[in-house]
């Protein structure tokens, strides 16, 4: 490892590489998991399949600590940082996904169990983390990884499971203005508000009222939601068409397109 040392994993640089869906992890959706036990923080046996109900599970590369370097070129892969930020959004919100009716909650990463350990202390994580350092499930599901430094990590994604079977897979991103990696109610008061106005956070929250809270395209109608996403994308149309009728008028007059 020869990345800083004085890193602070709960900041993420501005320059950070933004990730794209591969559809590495597309198989996944409507998998029955495999009946396979990984060892827990809270010292249990976790067998993802034999679960009831509604499980969310959260995949992660890896932690980092403070005053610990980063692997090799860590900031430079895509999706690799902000694990600990996306551990403590769980965290922050973790009574928020029971009362929408998940049962459990886990995190998930190839680390020991005894790092992981650590995480979750020094976080305050009210809930375990699951360890597959040995990659049984990794590899009985074909999931997507990535190598440094001697280390196979699995890329970083979320699935919601109903009684053993991946129902739903939520890729990386690292989009941070609508709230699907860092939590509106985590910015700033003014970016918060702004947030609250763009299109994206209205799809995210949509998104998540209907796989969480069961909520229809009706009940979506009655908060007004669809409304302001149909009038904004009115709104985009008809401002870039402008923009374009008025490229278009200059070009014609200067005798060409562009600057």
């Amino acid at each position: 490892m020869t990345g800083l040392v004085n890193h602070d994993p709960t900041q993420l640089p501005d320059d950070l590489p933004v990730p794209h869906d591969d559809g590495a992890a597309r198989h996944l959706t409507g998998t029955k998991l495999p009946r396979i036990a990984l060892p827990a923080t809270d010292n249990a046996d976790v067998d993802l399949a034999a679960l009831t109900g509604r499980t969310v599970v959260y995949v992660y590369p890896r932690t980092g600590r403070p005053g610990q370097a980063l692997p090799t070129g860590w900031n430079g892969i895509p999706g690799a940082r902000g694990c600990t930020p996306q551990s403590c959004g769980f965290r922050d919100h973790f009574a928020d996904l029971k009362r929408l009716g998940v049962q459990q909650l886990y995190g998930l990463s190839t680390q020991t169990i005894a790092y992981q350990r650590e995480a979750v202390e020094r976080l305050h994580l009210p809930f375990a983390i699951l360890s597959d350092e040995k990659l049984a499930l990794t590899r009985t599901l074909n999931l997507p990884t990535f190598t440094v430094d001697g280390m196979t990590l699995i890329k970083r994604m979320a699935w919601v499971i109903d009684d053993g079977a991946i129902t739903h897979v939520f890729w990386t991103t690292l989009v941070m203005i609508n709230g699907s990696f860092v939590p509106v109610a985590a910015f700033p008061g003014w970016l918060a508000v702004a947030a609250e106005f763009w299109p994206t956070t209205l799809a995210v929250d949509a998104a998540q009222r209907i796989l969480f809270h069961g909520a229809s395209l009706g009940d979506l109608w009655s908060t007004y939601s669809l409304q302001w996403a149909i009038a904004h994308a009115v709104v985009m149309l008809l401002l870039g068409w402008a923009i374009f009728q008025a490229g278009i008028r200059r070009g014609l007059k200067i005798g060409r397109l562009g600057p």
